[in-house]
């Protein structure tokens, strides 16, 4: 309940309700209690001096007493109570409150005795008024154009000056600090401060102080340049975040960490160096960030924006500004745009810089573009319902692109530039099927990308790159490079690079130019290439793959396949498998792993894994290479290339003239018929002619003089020498070879080099010729004669004999028949040492 109390110009006793009471003290000397309520008192009638002592007392409440001139007493008591001398019309020179003083003071307006009191409204009419607040939260209020002083002291306190030059001193506490016009002194003190200047001015002096102190302009015009004020310009220190609304503003930050907050402001706004901190609604003009790792939350705003050096973050909603430029610049920025191009703007250009960027846009309602500049960048724009032009510039980028067609006039482009790039053009969830889909180009590097189910265009450029075109007849234009067109993850398709029209499933319509490669589904496929040189990639499924005129690669992955070389030279390769593989060209039923059941029409080579393989030629020309692991690769008929690779290999070379190269590894290589080059490759390599049906000649220095299946054979990189089970000539060449008599009686000569002659069973005749050779004999060698032995320098190797361990044991089977020494260790083994003497083998004698 409220009650409205009346005094009378008599000295009144006034006491009001638990209500919100006015009293109308209207002279002399009252004692008025508000009680309970947030009261009103009026001390003195119609705002004339009263010189009366008044006594008012506020009790509960939040109560304000209208002040007179008098000597009075002010008790707020409970609640926020406010003493306002702003009706008093009498001048006063100057006015001074203290709400830390409780007994009388002098305030300029009476001997007045203030006391639970947080708030003082000075009068109008006063001049260089001094107030004081206490370690409440106080307001105090200067409503005067004098020059006057506020001190908050303690408390987060209020302080609003007015039209003259006013100090305004925070003090403890986060304060608030209110001004007009110019000249103002406004120091925030200790805490997180407010200072607001309402009306444009100049020659003001801010200091926020310790704490994180906030500066807010309203239609603020001018200059204010925190590093080198102009004469009679802002003097701002301590400051750390700007608030600028409306008005036309230009600032220069310093190298400190700062924050701006704009609102509909016409801006031009430097930030310096520093990790600075920007806010906007509604701007125009630009913001230069400069040095640091600066951030932007901007909504509705038309602003260009300049990151500069450094790691910003620059998060727009709302952002409709025609001709809008967006730059992150140097540094490792991310640019979350919300609504790009909304409400109609045209003309916005994105742009990451320098660095490895992240923009992203939930949306573009116009047209926009997207540079993401030098460094690995990562676009993504969602729901592009008019043309995206997205760039991603030097470095390895990402570039993805929701494609909504009802409002495209023209298709998207998106262009990764240099780098190796993966692009995807997403096909939106809505907006009618105009057809309409994106241009897509892959620049330098070896790109991935990937189509809308529209009519796109990939474009690879440079490098070797992977198109994903989808559904929608897309037209795949693979570029400089080693370039592929994969329908990995759709449904079993039918290609044809010949026509278009030929192909189905995903695939209808699709064209190609400078495509090299295809990549199937996990289904069966069917690919048709050109006369181009062609890589066909069936991958799962029982794939026909059918190549053209060119030399063409045929992967058929798992499946029984088919695989159809054409005209040309073409390879079936099998470096994909995870285990190994058996292969047979002149029949499917006996492949194995991934060439279970291959067929194979019109190939010349084959690659097989690098795991342990079986490769068997046909009776053409095969090239046959083994990769990894230990293979056996047999050529057949034909002049065939068999290359074994890494691993300890076997080669068969069966008829005609060929070519076999072990590579690295201890590889066996068996020439067959015909005029073979066995190249042994790194390793300890062997050459066998352990198939011969006849004794031959083998000359490995001389080949012209080597007959029958050895006859015209080439050596390179061989070690070893094995020979037949008949009587065979075998001659080594100037390097240390291993001669391996086999059956049969034969003449092993070693020739130039540091020799091991084994002649095995049969009588056979060793020469070691010139350098340290090694003779070695063993049971079951037969008789065996070296003929041109040198004491000191040669090495005879007796092995498998019991009871023969030293040259004891050994001379106990020898005789001295003439020149020669015959060791007779029965059961037909003889080895006849010709010009010599016991004595002289005593050093050259190894047993094993």
């Amino acid at each position: 309940m409220m009650a409205t109390i009346n005094g009378t110009s008599g000295n009144d006793t006034l006491s009001g309700t638990a209500g919100a009471d006015t009293f109308f003290g209207r002279g002399g000397n009252d004692v008025m209690n508000g009680l309970a309520g947030n009261d009103r008192f009026y001390n003195a009638p119609n705002g004339f001096l009263d010189t009366g002592r008044s006594t008012i007392r506020g009790g509960e409440g939040n109560d304000r007493i209208e002040a007179d001139g008098g000597n009075d007493v002010y008790d707020g008591g409970a609640g926020v109570d406010t003493v306002d001398f702003s009706d008093f019309n009498g001048d006063v020179t100057r006015t001074v409150v203290d709400l830390r003083i409780t007994v009388a003071q002098d305030t300029g307006w009476g001997l007045d005795r203030l006391s639970g009191i947080e708030n003082l409204t000075a009068s109008y009419n006063a001049i260089n008024v001094w107030l004081g607040g206490n370690e409440f939260a106080n307001r105090l209020t200067s409503l005067g154009d004098g020059s006057d002083s506020l001190y908050g002291f303690a408390g987060n306190d209020t302080l609003e000056g007015a039209s003259g030059n006013d100090y305004l001193h925070g003090g403890n506490g986060n304060d608030s600090l209110i001004a007009e016009g110019t000249g103002n002194r406004l120091y925030g003190g200790a805490g997180d401060d407010f200072i607001r200047v309402y009306t444009p001015s100049r020659g003001n002096v801010i200091d926020g102080g310790l704490g994180t102190d906030t500066l807010y302009y309203y239609e603020f015009n001018g200059v204010i340049d925190l590093n080198q004020p102009a004469a009679g310009a802002e003097t701002i220190r301590g400051i750390e975040i700007f608030e600028f609304s409306r008005g036309a503003s230009t600032i220069r930050g310093t190298a400190a960490a700062e924050r701006f907050e704009t609102d509909g402001v016409a801006l031009v706004l430097d930030g310096g160096a520093g990790n600075n901190h920007f806010e906007d609604y509604g701007s125009t003009g630009r913001i230069i960030a400069g040095l640091g790792n600066d951030t932007f939350d901007l909504s509705n705003s038309l602003l260009n924006v300049y990151g500069g050096e450094g790691n910003d973050t620059i998060d727009m909603t709302w952002v409709n500004g025609t001709d809008q430029v967006v730059s992150g610049g140097a540094g490792d920025d991310f640019l979350d745009l919300t609504w790009a191009g909304y409400g109609g703007a045209t003309g916005q250009s994105f742009h990451g810089g320098a660095g490895n960027d992240t923009i992203h846009s939930s949306a573009a309602y116009s047209a926009i573009a997207i540079v993401g500049g030098e460094g690995n960048d990562s676009i993504r724009v969602g729901r592009s319902q008019d043309q995206v032009r997205a760039s991603g510039g030097d470095g390895n980028d990402y570039i993805s692109v929701e494609v909504i067609t009802s409002s495209q006039p023209t298709s998207s482009v998106i262009d990764g530039g240099a780098g190796n790039d993966t692009i995807l053009a997403v096909s939106g969830d809505f907006g009618s099927t105009s057809g309409v889909g994106a241009e897509l180009r892959g620049g330098l590097g070896n790109d991935s990308i990937t189509g809308t189910n529209f009519r796109d265009t990939l474009n690879g450029g440079d490098g070797n790159d992977t198109l994903i075109g989808g559904a929608g007849g897309d037209l795949h234009i693979g570029g400089a490079g080693i370039d592929y067109v994969s329908y990995a993850g759709y449904d079993a398709v039918t290609v044809s690079m010949l026509n278009s029209s030929h192909s189905t499933g995903i695939a209808l319509g699709d064209q190609f130019t400078d495509v090299e490669g295809l990549i199937g589904s996990s289904g069966n496929d069917t690919f048709i290439a050109n006369s181009q040189n062609n890589i066909l990639l069936g991958m799962n499924g029982n794939d026909h793959l059918m190549a053209g005129a060119g030399a063409d690669t045929l992967d058929g992955g798992s499946g029984r396949d088919t695989l159809d070389g054409g005209a040309g030279f073409d390879v079936v390769t099998y470096m994909s498998a995870s285990i190994g593989v058996t292969v047979n060209m002149g029949s499917s039923s006996s492949g194995y792993g991934d060439a279970r059941g291959d067929q194979y029409i019109s190939i010349e080579s084959i690659i097989s894994t690098r795991f342990v393989d079986q490769l068997y030629g046909d009776t053409a020309d095969n090239r046959l290479n083994g990769m990894g692991g230990n293979d056996l690769v047999a050529g057949g008929a034909g002049n065939d290339v068999l290359i074994g690779e890494a691993g300890n290999d076997q080669l068969d070379g069966g008829l005609g003239n060929d070519l076999l190269q072990g590579g690295a590894g201890n590889d066996t290589l068996a020439g067959g018929v015909g005029a073979d080059t066995l190249d042994g490759g790194a390793g300890q390599d062997v050459v066998t002619y352990a198939a011969a049906i006849v004794g031959l000649r083998i000359n490995m220095g001389t080949p012209a003089q080597s007959t029958f299946m050895a006859n015209g054979d080439r050596f390179i990189g061989v070690e070893s020498i094995q020979a037949t089970r008949f009587n065979d000539q075998v001659y080594g060449d100037t390097g240390d070879n291993h001669l391996y008599g086999m059956g049969g009686n034969d003449l092993l000569a070693g020739g130039a080099g540091m020799d091991w002659l084994i002649g095995g069973a049969g009588n056979d005749v060793l020469q070691g010729g010139l350098g340290d050779d090694n003779f070695v004999f063993g049971r079951g060698f037969n008789r065996d004669t070296v003929s041109d032995f040198q004491d000191n320098f040669d090495t005879i190797r007796l092995q498998g004999f019991a009871g023969v361990t030293n040259f004891a044991q050994a001379r106990s089977h020898a005789t001295q028949q003439g020149q020669d020494v015959v060791f007779d260790f029965g059961n037909g083994d003889v080895l006849t040492v010709r010009n010599t003497t016991i004595g002289a083998l005593a050093d050259d004698l190894v047993f094993a």
